[in-house]
């Protein structure tokens, strides 16, 4: 059984198939920060929130696959996923942004439906169940293009549509 975990964005991260979450990785979000005066400032923020998330993404991905059809290692793994997710948007929401909040708010909604589809896998009482949550997953809530809407606000480069990472 494959899963999906969508990155979360950074320089060459794919939002297709076969992107996983970390075990633990960027779990905890950073304390509120004031906002930086500079693009440049916020883009270096985001990322640095972002990057981590996204190897995390990569490592739940490789767990998710390793899963095969065990409902117990998959719904490990989509804990994996959620957690990280999970992370990545407290700690979005607990920076100030500037003239990207409203672009940090809509990634934030969008995160958070998507974060619901993760609870529904990692709660999965079956493999049918957790294959419903993940192909929901696989078709886009929203986030990708709340993502790319972040990132070019932010002057960043778009997220490859090719490669995981």
């Amino acid at each position: 059984m494959l899963a999906l975990a969508a990155m979360l964005a950074v320089g060459a991260c794919s939002t297709s198939v076969s992107t996983a979450v970390p075990t633990g990785a960027a779990t905890q979000a950073p304390a509120a920060q004031s906002a930086p005066t500079s693009l440049s400032a916020l883009a270096d923020n985001y990322l640095a929130l972002a990057n981590p998330v996204n190897a995390a993404v990569d490592q739940c991905n490789k767990d998710l696959n390793a899963a095969g059809n065990d409902l117990a290692k998959l719904k490990a793994a989509a804990g994996e996923c959620l957690a990280a997710y999970t992370g990545f948007t407290t700690a979005l929401g607990a920076s100030q942004w500037g003239p990207v909040q409203p672009q940090v708010d809509a990634l934030i909604t969008a995160m958070t439906t998507y974060d619901l589809l993760w609870q529904q896998m990692a709660g999965a009482t079956s493999l049918s169940d957790f294959q419903t949550a993940n192909n929901q997953a696989t078709v886009d809530a929203g986030w990708s293009g709340a993502i790319s809407a972040l990132r070019s606000a932010l002057g960043l480069p778009p997220v490859s549509q090719s490669t995981p990472s």
